[in-house]
């Protein structure tokens, strides 16, 4: 257990998932925070080059459980950029550049190193996001330390990962992509 969730409370209202109270919670950044909003469009921007990161690695693994796997760390990065979306007041500042991009094909053992790499650096960034966030906003500042959680993850798995698939070779799938749209769109119903 991660030191900043060994405060709970045993309410039922303290102990419920941040993200599930986040989905809950109307709140928002006011627009003229500039540097918290700056620093939550960074975010987004983060989560949505990490998300085509997993997308694209998806079309490369055969593997079925693995491909599950990454499937669901696809699947948090959208979460993460629609729920720090929702802490913006103006969702609509959020630039048009930071829809979906096609990330060039790379080895799987460079994707992967990168990817831990990343994730490591995204949960330091949320972690230091959610100390600037917790005096004026402490719900959303819950949210922000959920996701750093999930990055953490995301960093443990993309090491197994990386481990396993250390002699890539013999087991990249180049005829995957039919499979990939097919996986893709069943997270997004």
């Amino acid at each position: 257990m991660y030191p900043y969730m060994s405060n709970a409370s045993n309410s039922s209202k303290d102990s419920e998932k941040p993200i599930k109270a986040a989905e809950k919670d109307n709140s928002s950044v006011p627009e003229n925070d500039a540097r918290i909003t700056e620093l939550i469009l960074k975010a987004i921007a983060s989560e949505t080059e990490s998300a085509d990161g997993y997308k694209n690695l998806m079309a490369t693994v055969v593997d079925s459980r693995d491909r599950e796997t990454i499937r669901s760390m696809y699947l948090d990065e959208l979460r993460h950029k629609k729920l720090l979306s929702a802490m913006l007041e103006n969702p609509s500042i959020i630039p048009a550049d930071l829809q979906y991009r096609n990330i060039d094909a790379k080895g799987i053992q460079e994707v992967l190193s990168e990817a831990i790499i990343n994730e490591i650096e995204a949960a330091r960034f949320y972690r230091d996001l959610a100390i600037v966030m917790e005096p004026q906003y402490p719900s959303q500042a819950r949210t922000i330390l959920s996701i750093m959680n999930d990055e953490q993850n995301h960093a443990v798995l993309d090491s197994y990962l990386f481990t396993k698939y250390q002699d890539a070779k013999a087991i990249l799938n180049t005829n995957a992509s039919e499979d990939l749209s097919e996986s893709v769109q069943e997270g997004s119903e």
